[in-house]
């Protein structure tokens, strides 16, 4: 059930105690307050986080940054896999990332509590283990932690698939199918790397780049330059991809469910017998079921490889 605007403040003041408390009494000399969304605050609020986080002792920004075209890519590929996007991630968002977010800490932390660092350098000792000497803490291994990567990239086909599918069937709209899903993030192909900058938008990233690394000395990253356009060869254009998607979606869909009646069939079956005395015709349904039992094993590994009989 939704919160009124009471509720919600009275939720945020709750959550602020528990945070407040739960630092005061832990028995660590540094803290790690870790969230990919403290960085899409706005400067008022970010204001209200140093204010609030002061009286607890000293504070120091880390903030990771990725080279443009490569976030960009990252961004749309996962966004498109998870149903968020019907197309590739805009230059006006992912520039925020690089650029209006980190500036908004520094203006408020000021340089001195503020470390900026690249993803790319980050990834060589790994990024948890990055961002625990951030904070003087040992490593994920020395811990006896393994990392493991939990969200794994698609192609750049798969990419472009979701695009449409989740344009044309919405995350929300409950006619989307899970084996649908399944087969496009399987789906082969090269890696999603995509650069449709304009002229004004390469030339917009450079300046800023620019201002980062001579005002603040940051290793920032070479020049961007403007997207081309890509010349491929398409055997369907948009409306047949379209028609496809729909129907492989459809179809997987009507599957899905006549398995779920088959499966209920079955089992209004096995109680039956199971119920009733066993007879020589009783005997042979028995049988029966354990040959459409197999059979229906071999007819769901062809068309749902993840139904279980």
């Amino acid at each position: 059930m939704g919160r009124n605007r009471e509720g919600v403040q009275e939720l945020n003041a709750a959550t602020l105690r528990d945070v407040r408390d739960e630092i005061l009494s832990a028995q660590a000399d540094n803290i790690l307050i870790s969230s990919e969304y403290l960085a899409q605050l706005q400067k008022k609020k970010i204001f209200d986080l140093r204010n609030y986080l002061q009286d607890l002792g000293d504070v120091t920004v880390v903030y990771y940054c990725r080279e443009l075209i490569s976030w960009i890519s990252s961004d749309s590929q996962q966004c498109a896999k998870v149903g968020m996007k019907t197309e590739p991630t805009r230059y006006d968002v992912a520039i925020k990332r690089l650029y209006d977010f980190p500036l908004n800490y520094l203006e408020v932390f000021g340089r001195e509590r503020f470390n900026l660092i690249r993803f790319e350098d980050a990834i060589q000792p790994g990024l948890c283990n990055s961002l625990l000497s951030q904070g003087g803490l040992p490593s994920i291994e020395s811990m006896g932690i393994t990392e493991s990567p939990e969200n794994t990239s698609i192609s750049a086909e798969a990419a472009n698939a979701f695009f449409i599918l989740n344009k044309i069937h919405p995350l929300f709209g409950n006619t989307r199918s899970s084996k649908t899903t399944q087969i496009l993030k399987a789906m082969p192909g090269q890696r999603y790397r995509i650069n449709h900058l304009t002229k004004t938008e390469a030339a917009d990233c450079n300046k800023k780049m620019r201002l980062l690394r001579r005002k603040y000395k940051f290793p920032m990253y070479d020049k961007v330059r403007p997207g081309t356009p890509e010349v491929t060869q398409r055997i369907y254009d948009d409306v047949s991809i379209e028609y496809l998607l729909d129907h492989l979606n459809n179809a997987n869909l009507k599957n899905t469910e006549l398995f779920e009646k088959i499966r209920n069939l079955e089992n209004l079956a096995s109680s039956a017998l199971e119920e009733a005395k066993p007879t020589e015709a009783q005997e042979d349904l028995a049988v029966a079921i354990g040959l459409y039992r197999e059979a229906l094993k071999l007819i769901a590994g062809m068309c749902l490889p993840d139904f279980e009989a």
